[in-house]
């Protein structure tokens, strides 16, 4: 149930549940869309760091993590933030993705942000249907090899203004 669903952004303590949480969904039917780093308990370990310019937020309920969202590149010196996307592989289709994207959005508008863009796998309908239905547009696409297949890597931008 989407109304039970708490959204805030990922804390020091989270460190040990957001391990867990990557962990389970180290999966290939998950790493082949979702890979802008390895999901680890050492990943956590960073993203629940003390000092993080990028913002991660976490979906919770019934004190288990259910998604996870970020707004990245800060650190590296981008000022357009990239955004992705991790739902747990048990609760896709249950309107968290969408719940997380919205709330990451109204995050991005609330500091400042002109635009977020984000890259997604031609393959990943479901993302992309998504992304489309919020106002994401494409703005460029490449051919790339996938997980030993072809694909598209699709890059979108949603204008904030």
């Amino acid at each position: 149930m989407i109304s039970d669903l708490t959204i805030r952004q990922v804390q020091g303590f989270d460190a040990k549940a957001l391990g867990v949480f990557l962990e389970d969904n180290a999966r290939p039917e998950i790493t082949r869309h979702f890979h802008p780093f390895a999901l680890t308990a050492a990943t956590a370990d960073q993203i629940c760091g003390a000092n993080q310019v990028d913002r991660y937020f976490i979906a919770v309920r019934q004190h288990h993590i259910v998604g996870l969202a970020m707004l990245r590149g800060w650190s590296q010196g981008f000022s357009t933030p990239s955004f992705g996307l991790l739902v747990d592989y048990r609760e896709t289709g249950n309107g968290i993705g969408r719940r997380l994207t919205e709330f990451c959005i109204e995050e991005a508008k609330r500091i400042g942000c002109r635009r977020v863009r984000l890259t997604v796998n031609a393959s990943n309908t479901r993302a992309l249907q998504l992304y489309s239905s919020i106002g994401f547009a494409e703005m460029s696409r490449e051919h790339i090899c996938a997980s030993g297949e072809s694909d598209f890597k699709i890059v979108m931008l949603i204008d904030l203004n």
